[in-house]
């Protein structure tokens, strides 16, 4: 199914019908963030955002404890 990023406005083929082949069980993502994001945003992100949202959150994560 073709969809429309919210985030960026990218059109993007969605699996979620096929999660195996799905683009975001290609993404990494830190604990919470899968929520965060149903959170946030009604339809499903395109990779480059949802790369971009994990990056984020690592470099967060990262930088907090550092500062601990």
């Amino acid at each position: 199914m073709v969809k429309r990023c919210p985030r960026c406005g990218h059109v993007f083929e969605c699996r979620s019908n096929d999660i195996a082949h799905c683009q975001c069980t290609r993404v990494l993502m830190p604990h919470g963030l899968p929520s965060w994001v149903k959170e946030l945003y009604n339809e499903c992100l395109c990779e480059d955002c949802l790369r971009a949202l994990a990056k984020e959150a690592s470099d967060e994560a990262e930088s907090s404890s550092k500062s601990s």
